[in-house]
Order: C-alpha cells, then sequence, then structure tokens
C-alpha cells in the first residue's frame, strides 16, 4: 500500500519517518495539501505526537480495496458456515421421515454439534465485521482429532445429500490424531468444506456420465499433515491449471465468487503450508491441503 509518514521538525520543515510513495517527497505542509488537492484518490491524516505534528498521507483507493476484501473474506467464511447449517439440517430431516433417527443417532449428534458450532462461529464472524479494519493474524490452533470428526460427519452428509459414492481414507495413528495445527483467519474446516463443494459440483455437472465419486485421504507426509480431495469430474483444463488460484477466477460462472481456491492457498501458506492441484485417480481434479503440526 502506498504510504508516507511526515512529521513538522521547529522550523516548519517536513522529516520523511517513512514512504513507499515512490518519486515523491514534500518539503512543507503546503506541499502536502496542494498535493491531496490535485489527486483525488489520495487521503490524509493529521495528529500531534509530542511537541510535533505528523501527516499520514496514503492511497484511498487501495485502503478501501484492503477493506473490502476483508469483508469478502468474512462473507465467505459465513457463507461456508450457513452451507454446514443447511446441510446437516436437511441431513437430520431426512433421518427423521425415514424413521431411523434411533439407528443414526450416532450421525444426529455429530450432525447436532456441527451445527452448534457453526452458529458459534457465525456470531463470531458476523461480531467481528465491525473491527475487520483492527483485525490481528489471529492464529486458529485445532486439534486433528476433533477437526477430523466434524469434517468426515460433513463430507459424509454432503456425498449422501448428492447421492455420491464417498471413499474417506484416514491413515493417521492415535498419536498423529492427538496433535494440533494452526490456520491464521479461515478455521481448517471452513477452507476443506469448500474443496468438497467444489468437487461435487464439479461431479454433478461433469459431462462422463455415470461414475460419481469422491475419494478423501488423510495421511502424514515428511511431519506434513495432509488432506487430500479427489472427484471424478471433468478434471481442470490444462489451459486453466495456473489459474485457478489467481483471485477472481472461478469455473463456475455466477454461481462462484473466484474467491475461495485464492483465500484458501493464502492462508494456508501464511501458516506454512500449501494448497496444491494434482492429477485425481478418478481422471478428476484432486486438491491437496498441507500444513505442518503445531
Amino acid at each position: 500500500m502506498e504510504l508516507a509518514i511526515y512529521e513538522q521538525i521547529n522550523t516548519g520543515e517536513l522529516k520523511v519517518i517513512f514512504s513507499s510513495m515512490e518519486n515523491l517527497s514534500f518539503k512543507s505542509e503546503e506541499d502536502i495539501h496542494f498535493f491531496i488537492m490535485n489527486n483525488n484518490s489520495y487521503g490524509i491524516k493529521t495528529f500531534n505526537h509530542q511537541q510535533s505534528k505528523v501527516y499520514l498521507i496514503f492511497n484511498t483507493n487501495e485502503f478501501y480495496q484492503d477493506v473490502i476484501d476483508k469483508l469478502n473474506e468474512r462473507v465467505h467464511e459465513i457463507k461456508n458456515l450457513l452451507t454446514i447449517v443447511v446441510s446437516s439440517s436437511l441431513f437430520m430431516m431426512r433421518i427423521v421421515n425415514k424413521g431411523k433417527i434411533l439407528e443414526k443417532i450416532d450421525f444426529v449428534k455429530k450432525s447436532l454439534n456441527d451445527i452448534d458450532l457453526s452458529i458459534q462461529n457465525i456470531i463470531i464472524n458476523l461480531n467481528g465485521i465491525g473491527n475487520v479494519l483492527n483485525e490481528s493474524e489471529k492464529q486458529y490452533k485445532i486439534k486433528v482429532s476433533n477437526y477430523l470428526n466434524i469434517f468426515e460427519s460433513e463430507v459424509f452428509s454432503q456425498c449422501d445429500q448428492f447421492g455420491i459414492k464417498l471413499n474417506f481414507m484416514n491413515s493417521l495413528t492415535e498419536k498423529e490424531k492427538s496433535k494440533f495445527i494452526q490456520t491464521k483467519k479461515i478455521q481448517l474446516n471452513q477452507i476443506s468444506l469448500n474443496l468438497v463443494k467444489n468437487a461435487i459440483f464439479a461431479i454433478n455437472n461433469s459431462t462422463r456420465k455415470g461414475n460419481k465419486e469422491l475419494i478423501v485421504g488423510v495421511e502424514v507426509i515428511d511431519s506434513f499433515f495432509k488432506i487430500s480431495i479427489q472427484d471424478s469430474g471433468d478434471g481442470i483444463k490444462d489451459s486453466l491449471r495456473d489459474k485457478i488460484f489467481e483471485k477472481g477466477f472461478t469455473t463456475k460462472g455466477e454461481e462462484g465468487s473466484g474467491l475461495g481456491l485464492a483465500l484458501s492457498q493464502k492462508v494456508l501458506k501464511e501458516s506454512g503450508g500449501d494448497l496444491e492441484l494434482d492429477e485425481s485417480f478418478l481422471e478428476g481434479a484432486r486438491f491437496i491441503i498441507s500444513l505442518p503440526f503445531a
């Protein structure tokens, strides 16, 4: 972001404290005000510090774009959480309608827990919208076993809802399940849920009729916690593989926001991990989440 901080010294001249504005410098207060008057995309804030006057000059276009980006992240999180609430509720309604609530009691308990946790996170996100400018790079610490309980339940619910064959392969030991992982801003279940939703969308919109299958793998490789999600959709065209992690890019048309993959990869990389695209054994797409243990 273009930003400059100047301090007015006793002589009235300005001293540069910090500047990322190339080829721009100001000698006096009049220089700053003249520049602001003739450049609508810049703003100024002044405040007193001890015996000096300090000027903060910044690019307002970049400032407001940053605010919009943060709000979009919040909206995307809430949308994912609402998906969990809706799908879990529909799953329980189908069980009740079929009169199988007692034999599916474990799934009902998990669904209720998912709904409760999602509503709590929705409230947290709604409360945080007012403080979006001041939000810190908070780390969310997650126990692997707790995450897997919610994630596995949600994947089964989604696949059951859309009639998709699921193969969920978990090779973790009890010791590995008891460890913790960390992500910034967005919890891991929201990132992985977004990938599952993308996979289901690809399967349901595939030109190859017949096999509707999703494979989820959970493993530890080279001290990294990894989740792979692969589908039997049409896959990602070679011409698009370099673009899918770009902000604003989507293959879903009006149904896609272009935020999910770009934001997810950014968050995982900030946490020391990554989100990668690979070939699927099912001839569709295969995405791999990797995170170091905390």
